[in-house]
């Protein structure tokens, strides 16, 4: 399934790109304003509430598997994981993953967001 805009691009299209560039468009976004969609979507920044806080990443994980399953429908069964990452300044990573395709093409889809992406 494309979306709109992913419709009116002429390039060949890649479902797992398109994916990954709607979680780290939610991931980005921050919640603004008195209207109910601008305070749902998005999330806040992980720098500002602790990188290296792992009950806080935790919360955040659950958050943003939340707002996974609710504005990127062609990730079925969405999982968000922390794990441990590679460096001190990092911590912990999160991982995201889940089912892409129909039941007759399936298959796993498992990514991990940047540093740049969280921030």
């Amino acid at each position: 399934m494309r979306f709109l805009f992913e419709r009116l691009d002429p390039a060949p299209f890649d479902l797992k790109a398109a994916v990954r560039s709607q979680v780290e468009c939610i991931v980005a976004a921050r919640s603004y304003g008195s209207d109910a969609f601008a305070r749902e979507f998005g999330m806040p920044s992980v720098v500002e509430l602790g990188a290296a806080d792992r009950p806080v990443l935790v919360a955040y994980a659950a958050r943003l598997a939340q707002m996974v399953a609710r504005y990127e429908p062609r990730l079925r069964d969405a999982r968000v994981t922390v794990e441990g990452g590679a460096s001190a300044a990092m911590p912990y990573v999160l991982v995201i993953t889940g089912i892409l395709g129909a039941d007759d093409e399936r298959q796993r889809f498992s990514f991990p967001l940047s540093e740049g992406v969280l921030t």
